[in-house]
């Protein structure tokens, strides 16, 4: 299920540590003894902000072409592409062909503005946190190998949290892709190894009405699902 989304994510990788590493070049060169004054301030949220955004811009796009693939994977009823948008058959393909439209640039905005606890977690709270706690970690620090460091760790950070969401997205507009070819039964599935929690291996195996399946269950929640064939 994770092949597509993990393919597109060793791309965006990539342009992540071009980003931090652009990022880093500049505050190197930034006069050292004007770091901590409130113009050094500045100059450091403004480098740091930007870098952000311009991540962020990027893995949304990113997040729409795993939508595109992973709804188009589990929609049995699928008719045609076009852009960003995917026409599909309502229900099965017999009987009474209602054709319904499943936009993923549409389905990515919600996805991130969403109720959903884990979302909220890593794109509310930690982005705007971890935002603040590179920048004041950036301008605290004693020398400039240490801009470095804290710059390493921004990129770790901001690595994990972007590949939650690609595995987050996955799953949630892989369910939305079976729901549309009137799948109602699901199986959670796990990884299967030490890592799972208690939790989730109390549900390894179990069926689960698709519409109240909880997947992603927690932060780095690595479960599936697959579906029960009619």
């Amino acid at each position: 299920m994770f092949k597509y989304t993990d393919k597109l994510y060793r791309q965006y990788a990539l342009k992540m540590v071009r980003a931090f590493s652009s990022l880093n070049r500049e505050l190197q060169a930034l006069p050292f003894d004007e770091l901590n004054t409130s113009k050094g301030y500045k100059a450091v949220s403004e480098r740091v902000k930007r870098t952000y955004k311009q991540l962020y811009d990027d893995l949304t796009s990113i997040l729409v072409l795993i939508v595109l693939w992973s709804f188009e994977k589990n929609c049995k009823t699928f008719i045609e592409k076009k852009g960003n948008k995917i026409k599909y058959y309502v229900g099965q393909k017999d009987g009474f062909r209602k054709t319904k439209t499943f936009d993923a640039e549409k389905y990515v905005t919600w996805y991130l503005s969403s109720v959903n606890l884990v979302t909220q977690y890593i794109f509310v709270n930690e982005f705007d946190r971890k935002l603040a706690r590179a920048i004041e970690e950036i301008i605290s620090s004693p020398k400039k190998s240490d801009i470095n460091k804290n710059i390493e760790k921004a990129l770790k950070y901001w690595n994990r949290q972007a590949k939650q969401a690609g595995d987050n997205i996955t799953i949630e507009s892989a369910l939305e892709g079976a729901k549309s070819a009137g799948v109602t039964k699901v199986i959670w599935v796990t990884q299967d190894d030490e890592r799972v929690c208690p939790k989730c291996n109390e549900n390894d195996g179990k069926i689960f009405d698709i519409d109240k399946i909880k997947l992603p269950l927690h932060y780095n929640c690595r479960c599936y699902f697959k579906i029960i064939e009619k």
